[in-house]
């Protein structure tokens, strides 16, 4: 299965069938090789999915942080829809890259965190040990951060 076609199974599987859905699929013969999802939509679609099949993540918080930053950035993903990667690739630079912003993507991926378990965070501030229960710390978030930069960079080369 190539993968616009996967692309478009996982985007269907989160919604339900409209009228529309019937309408654009019975169009879809008129237009060879043409998809009813848009390029914006089936980039940030191949990104989460690489997001979510190698970020070493347990609880999905740092995965949900990441997608939304993407999705929130058209810009970025907009301007490489042939090889949506190279923007997560560019993420991920400049998170690595620039200390204050990752504690600031680690804040966020916390307080994801507590959203989704109903915790109290624990913010690890710089300089500071990290709290014990903290599942995302600044050192295992950049680690994870390192590992999908390089997975992204060696299945990408």
């Amino acid at each position: 299965m190539n993968d616009n076609k996967k692309i478009e199974e996982e985007l269907r599987s989160q919604r339900k069938f409209s009228m529309m859905d019937g309408l654009a699929q019975s169009a879809k013969g008129m237009f060879k090789d043409a998809s009813v999802v848009p390029a914006l939509t089936q980039a940030q679609t191949k990104i989460g999915l690489f997001i979510r099949g190698n970020l070493r993540d347990s609880s999905g918080a740092m995965s949900r942080v990441l997608e939304a930053r993407l999705k929130g950035n058209d810009e970025l993903v907009g301007s490489h829809l042939n090889d949506p990667l190279v923007a997560l690739n560019i993420l991920l630079k400049r998170l690595l890259d620039n200390e204050h912003r990752l504690f600031d993507f680690v804040r966020e991926v916390d307080q994801k965190y507590g959203q989704m378990f109903q915790e109290r965070p624990h913010f690890q501030r710089p300089g500071q040990e990290a709290h014990p229960d903290d599942e995302y710390t600044h050192q295992s978030v950049k680690e994870s951060l390192e590992q999908l930069f390089n997975k992204l960079n060696s299945s990408h080369s």
